[in-house]
């Protein structure tokens, strides 16, 4: 999903083509296919995005994040989980305050393939 503008970050940070390739090869569409009692079962892509639970996905998901656009509202978080937070003594303030600054987070991560998830 994210692989191309990863790759892009990750060119003007890295200038060893071989860990390039490696890291492309890590975050790139793999394919799987289980084994059962002798028989090879139906290969299936994976998605282009870094494995779960991987270690190096973080840093690579921070490099990735690395030019997130500042906001009005605070942005506490930690890993891929962040809040949006403002406080005033107006509540329309509050509401046109976190509803820009979620517009904004939004069309940035539009155009990196990414979702925000508002309900957690």
């Amino acid at each position: 999903m994210w692989t191309g503008w990863l790759m892009l970050r990750l060119a003007k940070l890295i200038p060893c083509k071989h860990i390039l390739r490696i890291l492309s090869l890590m975050t790139g569409t793999r394919q799987s296919h289980v084994i059962r009692r002798g028989e090879k079962g139906k290969t299936r892509k994976i998605g282009n995005d870094v494995q779960q639970g991987s270690g190096i996905a973080p840093t690579l998901f921070n490099i990735l994040i690395s030019d997130m656009p500042e906001t009005i509202s605070l942005q506490p978080g930690y890993a891929d989980n962040w809040v949006l937070t403002y406080q005033s003594k107006e509540w329309i303030e509050i509401e046109d305050t976190l509803s820009k600054d979620t517009t904004a987070l939004n069309e940035y991560f539009y155009t990196r393939n990414l979702k925000m998830n508002s309900t957690k």
